[in-house]
């Protein structure tokens, strides 16, 4: 019997030879096609447990960054507040170029200043900026509104397009008698800004 098939094996050889490398090939990339299925299916379930881990992460993350938010917001809202004051003790209060007359309005000698100096010119000129920037603001009464205006003119007070103003009061330390500074420029402009918005929304319903 086995010599029987040593003879068949011998006989057929070329052709037993050409199957035997073709299973050999098969069964070699059947055993590469089963690791690399193993390692694929390993691989994305480290990949899940990432992807949950970092899922976890971005929500911690994001929970810390909304404290972190709401802290900033409280404190912007305490700097607002304090601005406020501070603008209301050193500008509004001691404006001399300006009176109270529910709204305050601006004086003689105010407007004597405002032409005088050249901030009629620069308001003219940057007026339709200055209400863009006052329309992002929120107000609920006249008062907030000419607070708002005045912030907008405070926040332009670097502006190289108020430098000419700027050395009017650098140069004329007192006016008409009455001692002026920056901002005395600034709150005469805010008044106009003012008055500048009731005219282009006259149906707001400031009181």
């Amino acid at each position: 019997m086995i010599d029987y098939i040593l003879q068949k094996l011998s006989e057929y050889y070329p052709q037993v030879s050409t199957y035997f490398i073709i299973i050999l090939v098969v069964a070699f990339v059947v055993y590469k096609f089963t690791i690399f299925y193993k390692d694929t299916k390993d691989n994305n379930k480290k990949f899940g447990e990432i992807k949950g881990s970092l899922s976890r992460i971005d929500k911690d993350n994001n929970k810390k960054f909304g404290e972190i938010e709401g802290s900033l917001n409280r404190i912007d809202k305490g700097f607002t507040t304090l601005n406020q004051i501070l603008l209301e003790k050193n500008v509004i209060s001691k404006s001399c170029y300006s009176e109270e007359n529910s709204p305050r309005v601006i004086n003689k000698i105010g407007l004597k200043l405002y032409f005088e100096s050249g901030a009629e010119k620069l308001f003219d000129n940057i007026k339709d900026e200055l209400l863009l920037e006052l329309e992002k603001k929120h107000f609920d009464s006249l008062l907030e509104l000419e607070r708002s205006s005045l912030d907008v003119l405070m926040d332009k007070m670097n502006d190289i397009r108020f430098k000419d103003i700027q050395n009017f009061a650098f140069e004329h330390p007192t006016f008409d008698n009455n001692p002026l500074t920056y901002t005395d420029l600034l709150f005469i402009m805010s008044l106009k800004l003012r008055e500048a918005y009731r005219e282009k929304y006259p149906q707001s319903n400031l009181g």
